[in-house]
């Protein structure tokens, strides 16, 4: 009997090759899509996640190994990504998956900064957890809010990543941009998370910015031998962030979340979503959905920190983009959606 395989997002080295798997992979799609039932043929996906020791990659790591659980004959690679690139490896059929922050997949869908042209090969499998945009700083550096960053040594994540926008819009809410700061006598970093913490643990810097879980895995290490302090950021601005920019919401930072932080914090909640590709199959599509969120409450007891967001009827709160026609099958059945 010969045997099926559906060949996705891999990067083919030779042209016989793609062809070869090209065709088979849409005869698989079309038997699984007919059936109805569980794909039974071998099925490669990949997950474009986040940078290694993220929560993104932790969590894309725990739902791969529950596809290929539920589907033996499924093979998920989970591969270190980052937010904008991995939309557009997913557009690109680069990816078949990527997490990604909502706000980011909206305006790649419009096609506006930091993408040159709109991505029509993506859609929404489900939201995955908000993160929390938070700035530290070192207790001895003078910083009690986000307008004495003027002159500091700041760290403010990759590039043209969420963090690095997220930042610089801020900055503007206070008259400050990344010149200014510079001008003044400070220095702008565009570190990844794991080098802004050593440089912090260093003293290299001053504070750091970063979006993410909460309570953040690199301020914690980094206060069992410093004194680094969780900045507030004024109601006001989270308000007119919020009330400017798409794809956002307001949240609160818990007392007592980090040492030293006797009071609840407002923070600016960046809702999160893995992404599809919307060219996928319905039926191969749906069962990803369902072996995803049947057994979400196992993903959130191995991985605590997302387990209030592990459950199907917040799956789809603040998601700004479309859902694959699979997983809305899904989330209908199990009345989530109407």
């Amino acid at each position: 009997m010969a045997t099926h395989i559906v060949k996705i997002g891999a990067v083919l080295r030779t042209l016989a090759v793609t062809t070869l798997l090209a065709a088979a992979a849409v005869g698989t799609a079309a038997q699984a899509q007919t059936a109805g039932g569980p794909p039974k043929d071998r099925i490669f996906l990949t997950i474009n996640s986040g940078p290694q020791g993220s929560g993104w990659y932790v969590v894309s790591g725990l739902i791969a190994e529950q596809i290929e659980k539920t589907f033996p004959n499924a093979r998920v690679t989970n591969t270190p990504g980052q937010p904008v690139a991995n939309t557009r490896a997913v557009d690109a059929k680069r990816a078949d998956m990527g997490t990604e922050f909502g706000w980011l997949a909206l305006t790649a869908m419009e096609g506006t900064k930091p993408y040159k042209k709109p991505v029509h090969n993506v859609a929404a499998i489900s939201g995955l957890y908000p993160t929390h945009f938070q700035l530290f700083a070192r207790a001895d550096s003078g910083i009690k809010s986000y307008a004495d960053l003027a002159n500091k040594r700041i760290a403010v994540g990759t590039a043209g990543t969420s963090g690095d926008r997220m930042t610089q819009r801020i900055l503007a809410f206070y008259g400050l941009n990344y010149d200014k700061i510079r001008q003044n006598g400070g220095s702008v970093s565009f570190s990844a998370y794991n080098d802004a913490k050593q440089l912090m643990s260093d003293g290299h810097l001053d504070a750091f910015t970063i979006s993410s879980t909460k309570p953040n895995t690199q301020a914690v290490e980094l206060q069992l031998t410093q004194d680094i302090r969780l900045i507030p950021l004024e109601e006001k601005i989270v308000d007119q962030y919020v009330k400017k920019f798409r794809g956002f919401g307001k949240s609160q930072i818990a007392a007592g979340t980090y040492k030293n932080q006797p009071q609840a914090v407002w923070a600016i909640s960046v809702p999160a979503l893995i992404t599809v590709r919307k060219d996928l199959p319905e039926n191969v599509v749906y069962w990803i959905t369902k072996a995803w969120w049947d057994h979400a409450s196992q993903i959130g007891k191995a991985y605590s920190m997302v387990k209030d967001d592990m459950v199907a009827n917040v799956a789809l709160k603040d998601l700004v983009v479309p859902l694959h026609p699979g997983s809305a099958r899904y989330f209908k059945e199990i009345g989530v959606l109407k």
